[in-house]
């Protein structure tokens, strides 16, 4: 979401408001994606290991 609303900020001509909320978003989801391949490899790795 943060993505989309970076591309239409740019495209519109948004204001630094709209500018500075596009990068929170966006930060945020990249922040998620990061997150759930970190909790995704930790459970692979240590998945063997608690049987």
């Amino acid at each position: 979401m943060g993505g989309v609303m970076l591309a239409l900020s740019q495209i519109c001509g948004g204001t630094d408001i709209q500018d500075f909320l596009s990068g929170v978003m966006l930060g945020l989801s990249i922040g998620e994606v990061l997150a759930g391949f970190f909790l995704l490899a930790y459970y692979l790795a240590y998945k063997n290991k608690r049987k």
